[in-house]
């Protein structure tokens, strides 16, 4: 999440970034960062939904965000 919100931080500060979106996103898919920060919400979620169902909301809501932000 932290190279996501990195990523698109030249989206709120003018910053132009040469990162390619598609190699980007297919970076987000393979990453394994554990956030242990909510390990017990993970562990929860991957034993109930057999996903890590909070992970791909919030990622799904700051593409909205930054989606917005470019069509504004």
């Amino acid at each position: 999440m932290k190279a996501k919100i990195k990523s698109c931080s030249h989206l709120f500060c003018g910053r132009n970034t040469s990162q390619d979106p598609s190699s980007y996103a297919e970076k987000v898919q393979k990453s394994t960062f554990s956030g242990e920060t909510f390990r017990v919400l993970k562990e929860k979620e991957l034993r109930l939904y057999s996903e890590y169902r909070t992970r791909r909301l919030v990622l799904e809501a700051w593409e909205e965000i930054t989606w917005r932000r470019r069509v504004l």
